[in-house]
């Protein structure tokens, strides 16, 4: 098995969810600099997404696709009160809407950290497709990505939720040497060591 190593996203936005909170400054969450995308929400409520895409996947042709595995440097500020802030949804992402039947990886009982301290929060594995059924081409695609959105429980006031970095990797399994004739794999419509 082999890997994309960690990727950064090219483009990252702030998607509504019935006109939450937005998330300020997205594009300040593609590399990890402690400058950080933010949205501040009230206890009870949630965020809108924060959606980052076009990681640039570039893998061998015909690859099997066996696993993502997504992280997040992510924390939380203020709530001086008793807030605390959560997860609420992470979804994979593909032409613009979540991918139908996917696993959803927010983990909702984990209070994120009260500082940045520039580590990660990882979400799936080497083994791990999040119930979805994944190809090379919707990986490679620019518009496959994962999203995000917070919560904030307890207190009484508001807390921020803050992400400084998400990054992206997949895991793949390159095709077999039978599968150059077969059309399949590196080397496809080549037909190598034949003689003519």
């Amino acid at each position: 098995m082999a890997d994309t190593g960690w990727l950064n996203a090219g483009t990252i936005e702030t998607i509504a969810i019935d006109s939450k909170p937005d998330w300020e400054y997205p594009i300040r969450a593609q590399t990890q600099n402690d400058f950080d995308s933010y949205s501040e929400i009230s206890t009870g409520d949630y965020t809108d997404y924060l959606r980052a895409t076009n990681f640039s996947v570039d893998i061998p042709a015909g690859a099997t696709i066996d696993g993502i595995e997504v992280r997040y440097d992510k924390w939380r500020a203020g709530g001086g009160f008793g807030e605390e802030i959560r997860d609420n949804h992470i979804y994979l992402v593909k032409s613009g809407s979540v991918i139908g039947g996917c696993t959803d990886k927010a983990d909702t009982s984990t209070n994120w950290p009260t500082s940045d301290t520039d580590t990660y929060t990882n979400y799936g594995a080497a083994a791990d497709l999040w119930n979805c059924n994944l190809t090379e081409s919707d990986v490679e695609d620019s518009t496959f990505g994962v999203e995000l959105s917070a919560q904030c429980v307890g207190g009484f006031l508001t807390a921020a939720s803050r992400v400084d970095h998400v990054q992206i990797k997949v895991y793949y399994t390159e095709a077999g040497p039978e599968d150059v004739y077969s059309g399949k794999g590196i080397g496809r419509g080549i037909n190598r060591g034949v003689m003519r």
